[in-house]
């Protein structure tokens, strides 16, 4: 009877660790997504940052073409 009971706890114990382990697995996984995620973040606040600068730019430049058209004018 004594067996019996130690097998069935023994049991438990597999089982208990076999979710663990699959949940460990789990978590690596949405940790790895997790970081593809902020990676992505940071690529498309580059970028904005990218366009910002090219539109400051191109702001400057139309800015001076409207400022040598008056002149001319």
């Amino acid at each position: 009877m004594e067996v019996t009971a130690f097998e069935r706890l023994e049991q438990k114990i597999e089982h208990v660790l076999g979710k663990m382990e699959a949940q460990t697995e789990e978590i690596a996984e949405l940790k790895n997504r997790l970081s593809e995620k902020e990676n992505t973040i940071s690529d498309l606040e580059l970028q904005l940052e990218e366009m910002k600068q090219q539109k400051s730019e191109v702001r400057g430049r139309i800015e001076m073409l409207v400022q040598k058209l008056e002149t001319s004018l």
